[in-house]
This record gives structure tokens, C-alpha cells and sequence, in this order.
């Protein structure tokens, strides 16, 4: 490993179908590459840190089905269906960028952001259903108010499907965990706050709230607020 970058390469288990609970061994049909680079290019002086940058590739291979093979091979008067079409051996890619600076504070002030792509033709098997997504956020160290292990934070963040995906739940199909039989599509977005206290030196506690814009790419359904209470307990 240099001190300027780092390269990583792994391959994984996938799930036996879209959201499944037990993973597939059948390594030579079922598998996940990922291939990450990690860079530290310096842009800011002083002796801050450098900027964290990570680029990602990854191809999954397994049992997924096409929106638009399910959607060619709809029965009239039924929805679409990705169980139907699904066959060993598809594939899906895409790509992501992470990065992070640290702008002050010893690190514990700085600024962060995401972008993540997908082909968007073959079907969700884990995680989430987002072909694109992309997300921009700062955290502000609590030195500022003598509270130097604290932290607050604030992200904003948009998600957005493929026109195959979209296709497929406009049609009344259901995906990993979308579907709810029409779309009046809507870009996904999600306004994220947080604070983390430290109560005690092995305590942590963190308060997160996220406000989310047509949840689920659906314009007809209202915003929703979810609040959150993370505790960290180190020995």
C-alpha cells in the first residue's frame, strides 16, 4: 500500500434471489466483483488532511430478471412480474465516488459526498432501488461550543430510478422493496440532521432526523419524517 493510494479488489456472495435472506455459494453462477481506488490527492495546505477520494466499480452475476423482458412478457390485466423472467446468469454494473475532506478541527470538521449509477436494466437484489443517487453533506465539530467530542452534521441527498424501472412500476410491478400498483414519478429527496453527544467517555449517544420527498419515487405520497436514536458503547 502507498501512502498516497490504495487498491482494493474483492468478490462476494449474493443473495439466491432479489432480497432473499440466505446467500447463494454456487460461486461459478452467483458472485459479486467490486474494484475500489482510493486516492489522497492534497488540495488544501497548512498541513490539513488530504481529500479522500474513492472510485467504484462493481458487476453482480446471478438469478435477477429485466424490467423490460417483464414487462414484454405482461399477461393482459396483470402486472408486470420480475419473478417470471428471471434466469441464472444475468448481470448488473455500476459505478460509485465517495469522497471526504477534513477542513479543520483535527478532522472532526469537513465536508463529505456521494455519487452512485447503475445500469438500471436488470433488477434490485439487494440493498436499495436507486440507479442513481447522488448527496453532498458537512459536519461541524463541537469544539466550537466547548463540546470537542461531539459532532453535528446536515446531508442532502436525491435518488432517482432508471426509464425501465420507472416503466416497471407504472405498470404495477413490485421490486425489491417498491411497488405499490401505479407511479407518479417523483425524484426521491431526503434532507438528513444529526448530533452526536458524547454522555460519557465510553457513551456515545446520536440523534438523527431525515425529512423524505416523494418516498418510494411516488409524487402521490406525502413526505415522511423518520427520527432515530443511535447509541455507540465502546469497553
Amino acid at each position: 500500500m502507498n501512502p498516497t493510494f490504495a487498491l482494493r479488489f474483492g468478490s462476494f456472495a449474493v443473495p439466491t434471489s432479489a432480497g432473499a435472506p440466505d446467500l447463494s455459494f454456487n460461486l461459478d453462477n452467483d458472485h459479486s466483483e467490486q474494484l475500489e481506488l482510493e486516492l489522497h490527492p492534497q488540495l488544501l495546505h497548512d498541513h490539513r488532511p488530504p481529500l479522500i477520494v474513492r472510485l467504484l466499480g462493481y458487476h453482480n452475476t446471478g438469478t435477477m430478471g429485466r424490467y423490460r423482458a417483464a414487462l414484454a412478457s405482461q399477461t393482459p390485466g396483470a402486472p408486470p412480474n420480475l419473478a417470471s423472467v428471471r434466469k441464472p446468469g444475468a448481470s448488473k454494473y455500476g459505478f460509485g465516488l465517495n469522497f471526504e475532506q477534513a477542513v479543520g478541527d483535527g478532522g472532526d470538521t469537513g465536508l463529505f459526498g456521494r455519487f452512485g449509477w447503475n445500469d438500471g436494466v436488470t433488477e434490485s437484489s439487494n440493498f436499495a432501488e436507486a440507479d442513481r443517487f447522488v448527496s453532498l453533506g458537512a459536519q461541524l465539530s463541537g469544539a466550537h461550543w466547548n463540546r470537542k467530542s461531539d459532532r453535528i452534521g446536515v446531508a442532502i441527498a436525491q435518488s432517482d430510478i432508471s426509464s425501465a424501472h420507472k416503466d416497471y412500476l407504472a405498470a404495477g410491478g413490485q421490486g425489491l422493496t417498491l411497488g405499490d400498483g401505479k407511479l407518479r414519478y417523483g425524484s426521491e429527496r431526503t434532507l438528513e440532521a444529526y448530533y452526536s453527544y458524547q454522555v460519557s467517555k465510553p457513551l456515545t449517544l446520536s440523534f438523527d432526523y431525515q425529512f423524505i420527498g416523494n418516498p418510494g419515487y411516488n409524487r402521490d405520497r406525502s413526505p415522511a419524517s423518520l427520527v432515530a436514536l443511535r447509541a455507540h458503547v465502546t469497553f
